[in-house]
């Protein structure tokens, strides 16, 4: 497979997601990807269900202790090599123009499903790699496994938005495996227009020793709703910290399957991260996955989130459109750039720190997410009676459990579920505290000390149509 660089954007989603570009296709020689099969419906469930036994849930309808657990970058491979990714890579450098910048507008073509195009058999499969050579005890008593695109959808549900959707459900030993499902790993989002590409790469720079880097993905896990959730994320960018702010994150480092626990910097200070082009090191993964190990962590507090909009949209409420794919993500900056038919000034480029806003938003939305708490937990008791069957809502419908037909696949390659299942078991030496205890210490991966990110962001379903 070969991946080239290009970064998305279309209609209303105005931000960019790096994508795979092909040569370019004729309007009359698009077709729509039919729709894979629908199975028998075995239950229907709707907001009003949720909204009686969402009370229980209210107190804990919150996220709490959000720790970036690793990170990778897709990079670009020769033609019929291996999909290749870099643990834990490094996401694209802000780094702005001083002066004004016309740029061309966006051309090529998207795929829909940035993991699922380049990871068709097991598109989460990546992400569990990458977490298990952070954490080879990763999968302790994790709830579920989800990206930014599931959670979205099935929060859109409980806030009554338009949007249809499919999810595939799988238990893994005692994890739920939300899986996203287009009717195509390799469908491509239509009417692709705007500067959402062109901008990102005019004002990003991948650093050098992931120069071939098309995207930059990052896995969280956080408490919400009594649950504990692993969220995959696609990251924009990060922004460089100041050379007189610190982090806290002096305990931070990842777990290397070849060097045992090596300590990748002493904090999470991106400056450590410019500059520097790190020799790759290839680590184990499965056959049809090449993995390599190079790059910096990078603080989950510089991460930002960027949009692009025409310049008479500079006085609308962006923001607040953005902050519930924020809150998923858990991202404190939100970059908003305006444009004047692809003219970019640096006046109309808008940074903000939007923490607080975040924290707002999900003080006030308290009801409603006590019911996404409360659907995440009737999903999780529907997986007791069916190990894996399907999630599908149409536009303004209720949220339908289906049967799952037989062509759907797996979450995990047989090779990959073993190591997670692995990676759930406790391991105690001698039955002794202090022994415990210091296994606890060892497996501390890229915590940066910062436990509470009401901040938060994206990997939606990228569409270009939501709000995601």
């Amino acid at each position: 497979m070969s991946f080239v660089p290009v970064r998305g954007y279309g209609n209303r989603r105005g931000g960019w997601r790096t994508g795979i570009r092909r040569p370019p296709i004729a309007n009359d020689q698009v077709t729509v990807t039919p729709a894979p099969p629908f199975g028998n419906v075995l239950e229907r469930i709707s907001v009003a269900d949720l909204q009686k036994t969402s009370e229980e849930h209210r107190e804990l309808a919150v996220i709490r202790n959000a720790v970036a657990v690793t990170s990778f970058n897709w990079v670009r491979t020769a033609k019929n090599d291996k999909p290749t990714t870099v643990i834990p890579g490094i996401p694209p450098r802000w780094t702005p123009s001083t002066g004004v910048q016309q740029l061309h507008e966006d051309q090529g073509d998207f795929y829909r499903d940035r993991n699922a195009a380049q990871y068709p058999q097991h598109p989460m499969e990546p992400t569990v790699i990458a977490g298990i050579h952070s954490d080879p005890h990763l999968a302790q008593n994790i709830d579920i496994v989800a990206c930014s695109s599931t959670l979205g959808n099935l929060l859109r549900f409980v806030r009554n938005q338009d949007k249809s959707f499919r999810i595939i459900v799988e238990l893994i030993d005692n994890t739920l495996f939300l899986i996203r499902r287009e009717n195509s790993p390799t469908e491509l989002i239509q009417g692709v227009r705007g500067y959402g590409h062109t901008f990102p790469q005019a004002y990003t720079t991948w650093d050098p020793s992931i120069k071939k880097s098309t995207s930059h993905q990052r896995l969280l896990r956080y408490n919400f709703g009594g649950l504990q959730l692993l969220v995959r994320f696609e990251a924009d960018g990060y922004l460089v910290t100041p050379e007189n702010e610190t982090t806290n994150s002096s305990k931070s480092s990842i777990k290397s399957p070849q060097t045992g626990v090596e300590t990748l910097s002493e904090s999470f200070k991106t400056a450590e991260v410019e500059g520097e082009d790190d020799t790759k090191t290839q680590v184990p993964a499965n056959d049809e996955l090449n993995v390599q190990y190079a790059g910096k962590p990078v603080s989950q507090d510089r991460i930002f989130d960027l949009k692009t909009r025409s310049l008479w949209k500079k006085n609308q409420d962006l923001l607040s459109e953005e902050i519930p794919r924020l809150w998923i993500a858990q991202i404190n900056h939100f970059i908003t750039a305006y444009h004047e038919k692809g003219k970019f000034s640096p006046e109309d480029i808008v940074v903000q720190e939007v923490k607080e806003d975040v924290a707002k938003w999900e003080r006030n939305q308290n009801g409603v997410l006590a019911q996404l708490a409360a659907l995440l937990h009737v999903i999780i008791a529907k997986s007791k009676e069916e190990k894996k069957f399907e999630l599908s809502r149409n536009e303004g419908g209720d949220l339908e459990v289906r049967r799952l037909l037989g062509d759907a696949g797996e979450a995990l390659s047989e090779v990959v579920r073993k190591q997670w299942i692995r990676s759930s078991e406790v391991i105690l030496k001698d039955n002794k505290e202090d022994d415990v205890e210091g296994v606890k210490e060892e497996i501390l991966v890229w915590d940066d000390g910062q436990t509470d990110y009401t901040a938060c962001s994206d990997e939606c379903r990228y569409c270009g149509t939501c709000t995601y």
